[in-house]
């Protein structure tokens, strides 16, 4: 869904922000996955 918004966010700004969307919410994701793994492993009893 985040990267369906941005994009479409992206494509209505113009042919200049075309593809900025898209990179937005891979930057996004892979915070989340990173955080992700560090609960994974650090948090663990």
């Amino acid at each position: 869904m985040l990267n369906i918004a941005r994009s479409r966010l992206s494509i209505t700004l113009g042919a200049v922000y075309v593809g900025y969307g898209f990179a937005v919410s891979l930057m996004l994701v892979q915070r989340l996955f990173r955080r992700l793994e560090y609960q994974t492993f650090m948090l663990q009893e």
